[in-house]
Order: structure tokens, then C-alpha cells, then sequence
């Protein structure tokens, strides 16, 4: 009995203490919660599934909740129509209502309805300007869709700051306003209205979720945005390059508001044609040195290019969409007409670079294809012939002592230049095309992705004028030196080449039973001679219009940007597919041909390779001596 009454005198004295300290407790949580609704939502499993299936949680985090815009509200303030427990069906929340805050220069009661008149009037509005609602005005982004109760002073400012100290501030204002608080808020109320909220790729980011879905746009016949990440702009954000323009920065820049942003064919728009040199691209912090041409066209045009990798329904769904702005048709809601006349034959120009994109992507694959096909073939051919020999008994290297000079030393630093180049612009020039997701997979870009944006942008210049000066100096060298007068004389293709073609495919397919005999150069280097000289014109060219970009139309520069991609890609495969295999990885060559570092070529690979130059050397050399090029030693 005594154990009895130890025990259950322990239970009262803990409720004796529990009633003294919860009112302690609870008046501590009270100022800051003062309609307990923490009480419950403090829990991370609260929520509900709707009707519908879906999934509602309605946990808050207390100390996230306090540093954000509405911290210092009660909950009812914005949830008005909930007067119960458990809640019966509400209303959702109208940012429009009247707050009990007071707005500081008026002593007014704060509201949100001055920014959603101005927001109703823009293009994301839900209504038409007779004030009847558009036809799927419910896909339409509201308040919420955008806002979502963000810090007072969220990470992407405190970045933007760097150095910069707040308290500092602060304290100045403490001279003349005594309340802490107040200072707090009122300065973190001024410095978010200055400092960004979102980074550059997440405005990027929740822009697209709406405007890269074609499906939606096709609703309100706006074209989807398909190319944006494509551009230079997108490729330094992904970096973190904090400079260059994210949506806003050209749809609401400075003097214009992200809640009034209007169809580009109104004239209160930024971007309307009228505007958008003087407040977008012509601004003294973006090309200050370009001219109206720079700025005329359609930015976010989709190209063809892009339009072949979408699949069919999709790609369907937006040619319907472009098919629609193209002619002026209008949705069936009457909305607006979309325009691509921003300047002078912009159909036209729009039409030149979808015709380029489709000739350099059937080009490419051709092209590409065959080469894979050829040295396949060949792989197969030689892999025979070494197998054949080597049952036969014959020494491949009997002559090894006797070789040739394939390449003379100038040739040799002209090679080493132009390869060079060309592995440090390949480099520099495919990092630009790496997925945003990717690198931040591996946090390339937590600590260094702003210096290898710079950097990397820097270096690919560099090597661009590296392959241009090594271009002019062959230039040079086949025009006023002898070896390389030689040299081109003997790279022009000739009807040899065209008859060496046919037999070599004859063999390779199993149709002849040798190989044709080939001089110097074979066709298969001529034609790699020539596209190299073709390519180098084309990407030398275009990069140097794309490094001085403020100087060209917008025409100039996107038929530039496609070319000089295209041609990338078409280089990138051919090396890789010939000229790699060839001096790589072919039987026999393995790791590489030495020819580029010593300029050698040994009497068996000459006869295999030129056995028509081998064996008019070797008549040569038996009658009156060595020839002019291919010289034994």
C-alpha cells in the first residue's frame, strides 16, 4: 500500500509541476503563435489526401515561417474563412484583402490590390480587358504559382552582398529609430525590394515550367520556348555567372515591373520592337555597343534543328502552334495574335536558318555515316590481310631499316599548332554544352563555376585565334613555299582519286580482291584535306563575327551561332570516326602512327598505304635516284 501511495504521489507531484511550468511555456509560444495553430501544424506529418487523390501536407516549420515576408502576421490574417477546429471547408487565401499591417508612408491599412490591378492588365492576366475571363484562364499563373512566402533576405541576396554588412546599416538607423524590430524589418522590407529573390536559373527555371510546356502555350497560341538554353546567356548562368540577363532582365528591366509585362506587340512592353533596343540589348550593362539591327527578330525563335530531336506528337503540337502564328490565325478564344514581323523579312531569315539546321543535320549523318561504314569495312579488310600474311610467313618488318619522309619539319609544327588548337577548342566548346543538372551533380559550380565560365570563354578564344593563325600561315605556305606548293598541287583531287574511290569501296565490300594502289595523298586524305580547309573557313569565320556579336544583326549572328555548332559537330565526328582510326587505332598503328612526331613513314607502311608512290620511288631509286617528295632514307 505504502509503494501504492509513493507511486501515485509521484504522478500528482509531476502534474503539480507540469501546471506550473506549462503556463510558463505556453506564454512563450503564445507570442509567437498566438492562435495556436503550431499546436498542430508544428507536426511534419499533418496533411490530408483531397477527392482527388492528391496529396496536401500543412506542416510549417516554426523558424522558417518567422524569417520569411509574413513571419510577423497571424495565421487568420490571410486565413480568414477558417473560424474552427477541426476546419470545416475554406476559401482560399486573397492576397488582395486589406492587412492589419499599417503601410508606413500612409498610415493606410497594406493591401495587395494596386499590384493585381496592374498584374490583371499584364499578359499573364486571367482576364480579357472587357473583364470577362480568358478561355483557359485556369492555366493562367496565379499569385501563388510564383510567390511562395520566400525569406526576408533570401541566400541569393546574401551572395549578391558579398562583403557588404547589414548591421552597419542598421546601427546608423538605430541613431534615430529606437524599436530593434523595427529596424530589422524595415530594412530587410527596402534591401529584398533591391536584392534578387531567385537566382538567375531559377527565375529561368519557373518562367519555363509554363513557357516550355507546348501543350499549355498551344492553349493561348503563344509559341513554346525551346531554344533559350541554347544561348550564350543560358550557357554563363549555368556557371554562375551572376551578369547576364535571366527573363526579367529583358521582360521587365529597370522602369518596368515583373507584374506588368505585356505581348511584345504592345508598345508597353520592353520587348516590343519600339522598346527593346533602348531598354534590353542596347543597355550600357549589355551591348552597348551594338546598333537597333542587333536587337531586331525573334530571340527565343525555335529552329528546325531543335524541332528534328522532339518527338513526333510534340513536334506536331508545336509546328500547329508556329503554323498559327505564322499565318496570324487566331486561338479559338480570340487571343491575342502572335507576330514574328519584328523586322524586315524575318520569315525569310527564320526560313534561311531552318534550311541551314536541316542541310547540316542531313550532312552530318550522311556523311558521318559513311565514314563509320568505310572504316568499318576497313577495320574488317585489314584484320584479314594481317591474318593472310601472317599464315603466309611474310615479315612486315624485313625493310624497316629503309623509310620515307612523310612529313618535313615545317609540316610537322604546322600540325602540332593546328591539333593543338583543335583538342583545346573542342574542350572548351563542349563544356559550354554540358547540362546545367550535370555539373551541379558533381558541385563543379558551388566554388568555381563562375571562374571556369570566364576562364573557359577566355582560353577558347585564345586557341580559336591559334587555329586561325596556323590557317594563315598554310595559307602562306602553300602559295610561297616550294614544299608547300608541292604540297596542294598533289591534295587536288584527280580522276585517279574518283576511279581509287570505286575500287577501294569494291574491295572494302568484297567485290575486288586487292586494294588499288594510291599515291601520296589518297582520296580519303584529300577529303579530309579539303573539309579541314572548308571547316576551319567556316568556324574561323563565324567565331570571329560571334567574339565581335555587337556589330552583327541578329540574322548575322544566329545563322553565325548555327554554323559554327553544326560544323563543331561535323568535325568533332569526323576526327574522331577517320582521321583517329586512321592514325590511331587502325591494325598495325597502334597507339598511333609516330609520322607526326618524326615525320617518318617506313617502307611497309608506304608500299601498304601508297603503293604507287612506293613503287615509282623505288624505280627511282634503282634508276637515277630518289624522287622530289617521299624522299628514302
Amino acid at each position: 500500500m505504502a509503494g501504492y501511495f509513493r507511486g501515485k504521489g509521484l504522478v500528482i507531484f509531476t502534474l503539480l509541476i507540469s501546471l506550473v511550468l506549462i503556463p510558463l511555456l505556453a506564454g512563450n509560444v503564445m507570442a509567437a503563435d498566438q492562435e495556436n495553430c503550431l499546436m498542430c501544424h508544428s507536426y511534419s506529418g499533418i496533411g490530408r489526401y483531397t477527392k482527388k487523390g492528391v496529396r496536401k501536407v500543412y506542416y510549417i516549420n516554426e523558424k522558417v515561417f518567422r524569417s520569411t515576408v509574413h513571419g510577423s502576421l497571424r495565421c487568420r490574417g490571410c486565413h480568414r474563412s477558417i473560424d474552427a477546429v477541426p476546419h470545416r471547408e475554406y476559401t482560399k487565401v486573397d492576397c488582395t484583402v486589406n492587412c492589419h499591417l499599417k503601410e508606413p508612408s500612409t498610415g493606410k491599412e497594406f493591401s495587395h490590390k494596386g499590384i493585381k490591378r496592374i498584374y490583371d492588365a499584364s499578359a499573364h492576366s486571367p482576364y480579357r480587358p472587357d473583364g470577362r475571363l480568358k478561355a483557359n484562364s485556369e492555366l493562367l499563373p496565379t499569385c501563388k504559382y510564383c510567390h511562395e512566402n520566400p525569406k526576408y533576405i533570401p541566400d541569393i541576396a546574401q551572395e549578391e552582398l558579398g562583403t557588404f554588412r547589414p548591421d552597419l546599416v542598421i546601427n546608423v538607423c538605430a541613431q534615430c529609430h529606437e524599436n530593434k524590430q523595427w529596424r530589422e524589418r524595415f530594412f530587410g522590407h527596402m534591401s529584398r525590394r533591391i536584392m534578387p529573390r531567385r537566382s538567375r536559373a531559377d527565375m529561368i527555371d519557373l518562367c519555363l515550367s509554363c513557357h516550355q510546356d507546348a501543350a499549355r502555350m498551344s492553349k493561348f497560341n503563344v509559341a513554346p520556348i525551346m531554344a533559350f538554353q541554347d544561348s550564350f546567356h543560358f550557357q554563363g548562368i549555368k556557371f554562375g555567372q551572376r551578369n547576364l540577363p535571366d527573363c526579367l532582365s529583358c521582360h521587365a528591366p529597370p522602369g518596368f515591373a515583373a507584374h506588368s509585362i505585356f505581348p511584345k506587340e504592345d508598345e508597353r512592353s520592353a520587348v516590343n520592337p519600339k522598346n527593346k533596343f533602348r531598354y534590353t540589348c542596347g543597355r550600357a550593362e549589355c551591348h552597348a555597343k551594338a546598333d537597333e539591327s542587333f536587337a531586331a527578330g525573334s530571340v527565343h525563335e525555335m529552329r528546325a534543328s531543335m524541332m528534328l530531336d522532339m518527338g513526333e506528337s510534340q513536334r506536331d503540337e508545336i509546328v500547329n502552334v508556329l503554323a498559327k502564328a505564322a499565318t496570324g490565325e487566331k486561338a479559338a478564344a480570340g487571343l491575342r495574335q502572335v507576330s514574328y514581323k519584328d523586322e524586315p523579312g524575318a520569315r525569310f531569315k527564320i526560313f534561311i536558318l531552318n534550311v541551314v539546321a536541316i542541310a547540316y543535320k542531313l550532312i552530318i549523318g550522311m556523311v558521318l555515316g559513311w565514314m563509320l561504314l568505310h572504316q568499318t569495312l576497313d577495320l574488317i579488310q585489314t584484320i584479314r590481310e594481317k591474318i593472310t600474311a601472317k599464315a603466309e610467313g611474310h615479315d612486315e618488318h624485313h625493310d624497316e631499316d629503309l623509310y620515307f619522309e612523310r612529313l618535313n619539319f615545317n609540316e610537322r609544327i604546322q600540325h602540332f599548332f593546328l591539333a593543338t588548337a583543335v583538342i583545346m577548342l573542342v574542350i572548351t566548346g563542349v563544356m559550354a554544352k554540358i547540362p546545367a543538372e550535370s555539373l551541379a551533380g558533381i558541385g563543379i559550380l558551388e566554388n568555381a563555376g563562375h571562374a571556369i565560365f570566364i576562364w573557359r570563354g577566355i582560353i577558347h578564344r585564345i586557341f580559336g585565334v591559334l587555329l586561325l593563325a596556323t590557317s594563315f600561315y598554310h595559307i602562306y605556305y602553300i602559295f610561297f613555299v616550294e614544299a608547300g606548293k608541292r604540297w596542294v598541287r598533289e591534295m587536288i583531287p584527280t580522276w585517279k582519286d574518283l576511279t581509287d574511290m570505286g575500287h577501294n569501296h569494291a574491295f572494302l565490300f568484297g567485290f575486288a580482291k586487292e586494294r588499288p594502289k594510291f599515291e601520296r595523298f589518297n582520296y580519303a586524305e584529300k577529303l579530309e584535306y579539303w573539309t579541314l580547309i572548308i571547316g576551319n573557313t567556316i568556324i574561323g569565320g563565324t567565331g570571329v563575327i560571334l567574339w565581335g556579336e555587337s556589330s552583327w544583326s541578329k540574322f548575322v549572328v544566329d545563322l553565325s551561332f548555327l554554323l559554327h555548332n553544326m560544323e563543331a559537330i561535323m568535325a568533332i565526328g569526323a576526327i574522331s570516326i577517320w582521321h583517329f582510326y586512321t592514325i590511331h587505332f587502325k591494325p598495325g598503328m597502334f597507339p598511333m602512327s609516330w609520322t607526326w612526331i618524326d615525320g617518318k613513314l617506313s617502307a611497309h607502311h608506304m608500299k601498304e598505304e601508297h603503293g604507287a608512290l612506293y613503287e615509282r620511288l623505288m624505280a627511282e631509286r634503282h634508276g637515277h635516284g630518289g624522287g622530289h617528295h617521299g624522299e628514302e632514307k
